[in-house]
């Protein structure tokens, strides 16, 4: 590993980034690519993940062999990272690749899964998806021949990455669930998610301080009825007591005027 690290780094910038291949790509595609883009490399801290990015395998050959698959995933590796093309000599060997057809590519992606995958790279795991035909196809490399995976509950388990692809319930997109059955959101998604949260956050801190102001508002309604009482109290025992002295003033007043008579 420490001659890897120390060997001299190739010239990323004499490869081709082949820009005749790059074509306008259609929302739903787009979409889809980022999705497994961004959540495989959220998930996979020791892979390197990346998308539309050339793959070369024979040093020297700065134009073709080629491959850009829509994702890719490296090999578990402490290698280098790519910055331009991935070359697999320098950056270690792929464990996955997934296809987003397209008009376009349809036609071709079964021969570039049989050489470039197959017989050039040997990607253990090569995922399709064609959603204008809703297909979802998993292979896996076994004995140099690729095998399609056999679906369980609607979802198809990638064994080298730990996760499961399936069908969306609702639109025709591909979603993943981790090993713990949790399914993976999109950006949007996740963004939604967020301001959910933050909302009911808000709305139960909302609710909390509507809370205390409406025991504090009771509170001082209890004091202030506590203090009306306690004052009503007090003139009801001062009339009482002034009621007292009045019957006593006429009781001496009637005494005094027996005795004069």
């Amino acid at each position: 590993m420490s001659d890897l690290l120390l060997s001299p780094l190739s010239d990323q910038s004499l490869y081709s980034l082949h820009p005749e291949e790059d074509v306008v790509e259609t929302d739903p595609h787009r979409h889809q690519v980022v999705y497994l883009e961004t959540n495989l490399r959220a998930l996979l801290r020791d892979r390197y993940v990346g998308a539309d990015m050339g793959v070369y395998w024979v040093p020297g050959a700065f134009e073709e062999p080629w491959v850009g698959p829509d994702v890719l995933v490296s090999q578990p590796t402490a290698r280098r990272e790519p910055r331009r093309v991935y070359l697999v000599w320098e950056h270690g060997p792929l464990a996955f690749v997934a296809e987003v057809a397209s008009d376009r590519t349809r036609s071709t992606e079964a021969e570039k899964r049989e050489t470039h995958y197959r017989v050039d790279l040997a990607v253990p795991e090569y995922l399709y998806i064609d959603l204008e035909r809703r297909e979802l196809q998993l292979w896996r490399l076994r004995e140099g021949v690729y095998q399609q995976v056999s679906a369980i509950e609607g979802r198809l388990w990638s064994e080298q990455l730990g996760v499961s692809f399936g069908w969306d319930r609702e639109q025709p997109f591909v979603r993943i669930w981790t090993a713990d059955g949790e399914m993976l959101l999109t950006k949007e998604e996740d963004l939604e998610a967020l301001v959910q949260m933050r909302d009911h956050v808000l709305a139960a801190e909302a609710a909390r301080r509507e809370a205390e102001a409406a025991r504090r508002e009771a509170q001082r309604r209890a004091r202030r009825e506590a203090a009306e009482r306690r004052a009503a109290e007090a003139r009801i025992a001062a009339l009482e007591a002034e009621i007292e002295r009045m019957r006593r003033q006429d009781r001496g007043s009637d005494a005094g005027g027996e005795e004069e008579a």
